[in-house]
């Protein structure tokens, strides 16, 4: 097909122009590594002039930067110079207005690592934030056996941004948001951001089922734009969940703009869990809105190949201006689930499967396509790559 044809044209090494066989890129010591090579020219955030600048070189100067940044109360600017700094414990920011930059803004440069993306005990994300205004800019995270990035609503953690990073190789979800829904169901996190930024396993498929990019709960007003998602993908047991996901009381959410490229599953909000409403769970999502989003799935031999965006029990939603290719055999690009979904307008989506409601789902259907042309397909692509100032989207690693 002229879609595959169309991805497949950014598969090659800048060098020799040496297509990647995405056949062989599956989990084990000797796949290969790809990643996505873009520019990143957005201007990176500058601290307010009563911040104070910290500037570090090693993995000890930022841990010994952080625990004085808390210790200040805060407006604390830590700027990292290139290189790589491995850690070996998560780094908790627990005051206000606390900012990692990178010194180059360049995320290829500054690369936080740990323990590895594999199972181990305890908890080691890289980095827990449990405070308002945290700013992440110009940095990659990999390698986590956890998260790469937990935001604690429970403990009151709103605001946070983090824009022209690289986030991938995690054991788990990439961006965590946790939400205590029976102890503090009123501690919820509000307004964060996630733009500009990279999410990927670099050897085309994650280690496990229990997966994702952006897992949210108890997140409200929250704006992913600009992002690409690629190879969010579970080799066995289960499908991994959403490259992005809001559930769980979580409301009034925008995303936007982004470009998913062989995820299991694309864009979720709500789900369905063995519970009904408590007194604790007030929706399983409410409103929100998904729209300009491009979503591909090839017929890859990923086993779990899913929809590109589902309602699950969100009412008073909007997708709009979506294009969807599914190549592989899942019948439905969209699907608005569950006798909750009320009150849903999906409109100006092109696609090449079904749109369609299950379990009781209502929506209001105005000017969709299912039967979008590879042609049509592949201008909204380079579209997408060119605005996002994509390079490639497998550049080979070399080991």
């Amino acid at each position: 097909m002229l879609a595959a044809s169309a991805i497949a044209a950014h598969s090659l090494k800048f060098d020799d122009h040496t297509p990647v066989n995405r056949n062989d890129w599956r989990y084990g010591a000797d796949a290969s590594r790809s990643q996505v090579k873009k520019q990143f020219s957005q201007p990176q955030l500058i601290p307010p002039e009563q911040f104070d600048t910290i500037n570090v070189s090693t993995a000890p100067q930022l841990i010994a930067a952080i625990a004085q940044a808390n210790a200040k109360g805060g407006q604390v600017a830590i700027y990292l110079a290139s290189g790589e700094y491995v850690l070996a414990k998560t780094l908790h920011i627990t005051a206000d207005n606390v900012w990692l930059l990178s010194r180059s803004t360049n995320p290829y440069q500054v690369v936080l690592r740990g323990l590895g993306m594999k199972a181990t005990e305890g908890v080691h994300n890289l980095i827990t934030v449990s405070a308002d205004h945290f700013a992440l800019d110009g940095v990659t995270l990999t390698d986590s056996p956890n998260h790469l990035i937990q935001i604690a609503a429970e403990r009151g953690a709103s605001f946070a941004v983090m824009r022209n990073c690289i986030f991938q190789d995690s054991y788990e979800q990439m961006i965590k948001v946790s939400y205590d829904q029976h102890k503090r169901p009123d501690k919820l996190s509000y307004g964060g951001v996630v733009e500009h930024s990279i999410f990927q396993y670099t050897q085309g498929i994650a280690p496990n089922f229990y997966t994702g990019g952006i897992d949210a709960l108890g997140a409200l007003q929250w704006r992913v734009e600009d992002n690409v998602f690629r190879d969010i993908a579970s080799p066995d047991k289960h499908i991994a969940q959403h490259a992005i996901h809001f559930w769980v009381n979580s409301a009034d959410n925008l995303i936007r703009n982004n470009l998913l490229i062989d995820n299991d599953r694309g864009i979720g909000f709500g789900m369905v869990q063995s519970q009904r409403r408590t007194d604790t769970l007030k929706y399983f999502n409410q409103g929100g809105r998904i729209e300009g989003n491009l979503i591909y799935h090839a017929d890859n031999g990923d086993p779990y190949g899913d929809t590109g965006i589902v309602l699950e029990a969100s009412p008073d939603t909007v997708i709009s201006n979506n294009t969807i290719v599914l190549e592989h055999s899942y019948p439905r690009a969209i699907e608005y689930r569950f006798v909750e979904t009320q009150n849903v307008l999906v409109a100006d989506n092109a696609a090449n499967k079904m749109i369609r409601s299950r379990n009781g789902g209502q929506a209001r259907l105005v000017n969709n396509t299912e039967n979008l042309t590879d042609a049509d397909f592949a201008e909204q692509l380079q579209l997408h790559l060119s605005r996002l100032n994509i390079e490639t989207l497998y550049q080979p690693i070399e080991l």
